[in-house]
Order: structure tokens, then C-alpha cells, then sequence
């Protein structure tokens, strides 16, 4: 479960810094935001210590872990949007 927690936690430092310092670390010409780097190591960290929790083996964990990753990844590189398209944002999203 350390290990998890060590992933989630520098996965937080990560996000933290970019949201505090911008493109600090902006990687392959912006292909790669630090954000989206931390955001991914928080959620691979904490889903992972979610399924210990659980009682799941290691071996499980990680695969969790990484499924819930990758479908998060999969999840903003097809830009899924919330029913009826757009992002949500829209007064009239909001007063449906």
C-alpha cells in the first residue's frame, strides 16, 4: 500500500506545482501538462490504495490502478462531454 500512496502523493506535489507555476512542466511541447501528469499519478495512487482497502491482492490493485487510468486517459483524449455535447459550462446546460 506504500507504494501507492507514494505514487498518489507525488502525483499531488506534481499537480499542485503546475496549477501553482503554470508550464513548469509541460512536457513534449505541450503534449503532456503537468496537470494531466499529476492528476494521473493521484488517481493511479489512490485507486490503487482503494482496491487494498478492499481487500484485493497486489496484483489486482495494479491492474485496477491501471484500468482506471488508462480510462480516464482514453476517457479526455476522445473528448468525452457530458450528455448533449459541450462541457457543461453553458448557462443553458446549468438550467436544464
Amino acid at each position: 500500500m506504500l507504494v501507492f500512496i507514494a505514487i498518489g502523493a507525488a502525483g499531488l506535489v506534481v499537480l499542485l506545482v503546475s496549477m501553482l507555476f503554470g508550464e513548469l512542466f509541460d512536457l513534449l511541447d505541450g503534449a503532456l501538462s503537468g496537470t494531466g501528469l499529476g492528476a494521473g499519478l493521484t488517481l493511479f495512487g489512490a485507486s490503487g490504495v482503494l482496491a487494498l482497502a478492499n481487500g484485493w491482492s497486489v496484483a489486482a490493485a495494479y491492474l485496477i490502478a491501471a484500468g482506471i487510468d488508462l480510462g480516464a486517459v482514453l476517457g479526455s483524449l476522445t473528448g468525452a462531454a457530458p450528455a448533449g455535447g459541450g462541457s457543461g459550462d453553458e448557462p443553458a446546460s446549468i438550467e436544464r
